[in-house]
């Protein structure tokens, strides 16, 4: 175009009117530019509303299954099950390993796309160049080739090469700010992988030492009342076996006493001092010599395993000890169902833990899908 102008047979008037007809298609195409790049920052715009409603409303939903939303676990399970069959049972390392995979290798497609663009580009102008070569050629040949003409050809072609060197030149710099933006998107998403995961753990850490110091307890104090029991039961035994062992000794005194006759006191005491004066004051208490030492023995060891049950119940009196083991029964049978209970809800919380961990995975999951596909509309 530009050789047909500067030829000396256009006139001034053709010439003014084809560089009028140039601007004003130039002015044109930058108009149509900015409509589209209007239009486009537009969706761009509308769309990252959309993208941060849909964070905002992401976040409304994990902020909900942490204090305690049981309505919403199950649809969310039911509407996700790939997402719950693929990470249900990954760890946070596992899962940004993968994240990490999968972004490599759409890295290596974009990379290997971009290549593939830049040969055919290359093709196309190697292909243009023949063919405006071939053109020329048709339409003048070399012999009758002035050499104006063979020096503007020449530039011409220098031309040509010099923009379709800047093209590929502002190409391969708009691909390297794209990756470069890229780069600093995903770098941003695993910084912040990485603190969420180690916030994880730290939570982990804690409920699972909490845990372990509570069952600890739990079992020290299972122990020390087992302890307690068998002491009890023991110092029971023998105390049962004491008085089961006094009572027969009592029944066997009675048994030989009963048939001395009932007399009264001032009577026994005269026929003793009688006795006295006639044999000489030698009385005949053999049996009562040997029943003596024996009720004293039994009463003893009976004090003794009494103050002992009073020493392990830490009651005043010997009266107490009763009413204390049955209360420490009692205790038994509710610590016993208490310990049911914990059980029962230690269950209910690591299943609530791993749904809640379900959650957390399908939530960075939309997360980064929303933030990739933000960085390639970009």
């Amino acid at each position: 175009m530009t050789e047909d102008i500067d030829n000396n047979q256009w006139s001034m008037k053709d010439k003014l009117s084809q560089y009028r007809s140039i601007t004003h298609l130039q002015q044109r195409t930058i108009a149509h530019s900015k409509d589209v790049m209007n239009n486009l920052r537009k969706k761009q715009e509308t769309k990252i509303k959309d993208l941060i409603k849909q964070n905002n409303k992401y976040r409304e939903n994990y902020g909900l299954s942490i204090y305690g939303d049981r309505k919403k676990l199950v649809p969310v399970l039911q509407n996700h099950p790939i997402l719950q069959l693929a990470y249900q049972n990954k760890i946070p390392k596992d899962i940004e390993e993968n994240l990490k995979q999968v972004a490599f290798s759409k890295k290596k497609q974009l990379h290997r796309q971009c290549y593939k663009n830049k040969q055919r580009e290359d093709d196309f102008l190697n292909i243009k160049l023949e063919l405006e070569e071939l053109q020329t050629a048709s339409t003048t040949s070399k012999d009758h080739m002035w050499e104006e003409q063979q020096l503007t050809y020449e530039i011409q072609q220098v031309k040509s090469k010099l923009n379709a060197a800047s093209i590929i030149n502002e190409s391969s710099l708009n691909m390297i700010n794209v990756l470069e933006k890229d780069t600093i998107c995903y770098n941003r998403i695993l910084e912040e992988l990485e603190t969420d995961s180690k916030k994880q753990y730290h939570c982990i850490l804690k409920a699972a030492k909490l845990g372990q110091e509570a069952a600890d307890e739990l079992s020290k104090l299972h122990k020390e009342y087992d302890i307690i029991v068998k002491t009890v039961k023991k110092n029971m035994k023998e105390k049962n076996r004491a008085i089961h062992n006094i009572k027969k000794k009592y029944e066997k005194v009675r048994a030989h006493n009963s048939h001395i006759p009932k007399v009264k006191s001032h009577e026994v005491s005269q026929s003793v001092d009688a006795d006295n004066r006639d044999s000489g004051g030698e009385v005949n208490f053999q049996e009562s010599e040997v029943i003596l030492p024996v009720m004293e023995r039994t009463i003893t060891r009976l004090t003794g395993i009494l103050k002992e049950l009073q020493n392990i119940s830490l009651v005043p009196s010997f009266e107490d000890i009763f009413p204390r083991a049955l209360e420490q029964l009692k205790n038994k049978v509710r610590l016993q169902r208490q310990v049911v209970i914990n059980e029962e809800q230690k269950t209910t919380i690591l299943d609530q833990r791993n749904t809640l961990d379900v959650l957390l995975e399908v939530a960075i999951y939309h997360t980064l899908k929303a933030a990739v596909t933000y960085v390639i509309v970009i």
